[in-house]
């Protein structure tokens, strides 16, 4: 990295963490946030009306940077926009609470962000834990902005929401997660910032997307 580059200051990073019943992978999420080496960043919990006792664990870390933030249950997309609008910082990283980071996700957001300014989407390359095994998604083998998003996205991965970074800004152009949609919401939302903005990616595997939870929070994404 540019030394000039290294030195200027991290951007403020809102963690957004939507969670239904997923008590029992919540503290491993957690805690690969609070490892961060970046350490800019707040993380909002949004308990999506879960019946278990996920909210329990969310206090049970006793940080203050992280949030619990509880709503009466209304999807995916809706618990992230809640998460959204009770956020604080300039930029927006999304993680689904049965996923997790490496300890150097949000530095290399933060870098690509003053590398690759004025992009609409950050994200890097990330790992599928499967029941019989962890494997590399099929992703681009290249860092900085995809020449043509919907060309590559066609065969390889550039993003998903848990190695995803938007930033806020985007939201009021492209407008917020599309609140009832179950199927590919994820992908909707990054078609409509593709067509305004650049997408920075990084082929750095530093996201651990987990397939053996049950009740996944995102489309199942497959090597």
């Amino acid at each position: 990295m540019n030394e000039s580059l290294s030195k200027l200051p991290s951007p403020e990073v809102s963690v957004i963490i939507p969670a239904y019943n997923l008590e029992g992978y919540l503290d491993t999420c957690l805690q690969s946030v609070l490892a961060q080496t970046l350490g800019n960043f707040e993380a909002i919990v949004v308990d999506d009306g879960s019946t278990d006792g996920g909210a329990e664990v969310v206090r049970a870390i006793g940080s203050p940077l992280v949030r619990l933030v509880r709503q009466s249950n209304a999807g995916g997309c809706a618990a992230r926009n809640r998460g959204i609008a009770e956020s604080t910082g300039e930029y927006i990283a999304l993680l689904d609470a049965d996923d997790a980071w490496e300890p150097g996700f949000l530095a290399e957001i933060a870098a690509m962000i003053r590398e690759f300014p004025g992009c609409g989407l950050h994200c890097t390359a990330f790992s599928i834990i499967s029941h019989d095994g962890t494997y590399p998604a099929p992703t681009p083998s290249e860092r900085g902005v995809v020449a043509n998003f919907f060309r590559e996205s066609a065969h390889r991965y550039i993003a998903i929401p848990s190695a995803s970074c938007i930033p806020r800004r985007v939201f009021d152009t492209v407008g917020l997660f599309p609140e009832g949609m179950k199927i590919a919401e994820d992908l909707y939302m990054w078609i409509r910032i593709a067509r305004r903005y650049e997408v920075c990616f990084s082929p750095e595997r530093l996201v651990r997307y987990s397939r053996v939870a049950s009740n996944r929070s995102a489309a199942s994404y497959t090597p």
